[in-house]
């Protein structure tokens, strides 16, 4: 099912299944969730109707599992992955992957931010996905000058092969919504069992070869 049709919530998928490593940059396509009832919603950010994700949900429901995957399958696609964290205990087994780029601090995450808007022009060698969890936290550190790079990244990104998967802070209002207005909202719900957590460590069996999805601009 397209994450264009889903308007209820989804469960994360802690044992997703990735795709084999791809030769040169490639579109990607994936289950990155599953209905209640069993029925595996995949999106397609260079194909689909929605190039962008929003990921709402409670906590501990399974964003950020979710907004992992999708890193994964990025990277295997071969595309650049820039990741703007929240916490550093958090996308650390992503920290030495090729292509992938990890912001931790607000000055990092201002610096790596407008780097995804340069990336996209005039047309990047790759695509580029960027993920940034929570969006309420980077909002918080970087202030008003991130809304320009986000919107931009949202209106041009379907033409500019650039992709935004924002994560929601479930404890406060969207800090950004002439932003979120443009993603496809997805709602994670909490799993049956408490069990159905990723093991630490395990996204490191995904990790990809070295590769270069081009050069990087000085």
């Amino acid at each position: 099912m397209s994450v264009a049709r889903q308007r209820d919530g989804v469960y994360a998928l802690p044992e997703a299944d990735f795709a084999r490593e791809a030769a040169g940059p490639s579109d990607i396509s994936m289950p990155i969730a599953v209905t209640e009832l069993g029925d595996e919603i995949v999106w397609r950010p260079e194909a689909d109707l929605w190039p962008h994700l929003h990921l709402d949900g409670p906590i501990g429901s399974g964003k950020t599992i979710t907004a992992q995957n999708i890193a994964v399958a990025a990277a295997r696609a071969r595309w650049r992955v820039h990741i703007l964290r929240q916490f550093d205990r958090e996308y650390g087994e992503f920290l030495g992957w090729p292509n992938v780029e990890v912001a931790t601090t607000p000055t990092e995450h201002s610096a790596l931010l407008q780097r995804s808007v340069d990336l996209m022009y005039p047309i990047p060698a790759a695509p580029l996905l960027v993920v940034i969890d929570t969006i309420k936290g980077i909002v918080d550190g970087i202030g008003d000058s991130c809304r320009g790079p986000l919107r931009r990244i949202a209106l041009d990104g379907r033409v500019h092969q650039a992709h935004l998967v924002l994560i929601a802070d479930p404890t406060a209002s969207d800090p950004v919504p002439e932003v979120t207005e443009l993603l496809c909202p997805l709602t994670v719900i909490p799993p049956p069992l408490a069990s159905s957590r990723r093991p630490r460590g395990d996204l490191m069996r995904w990790r990809p070869g070295q590769y270069s999805a081009g050069p990087l601009p000085r």
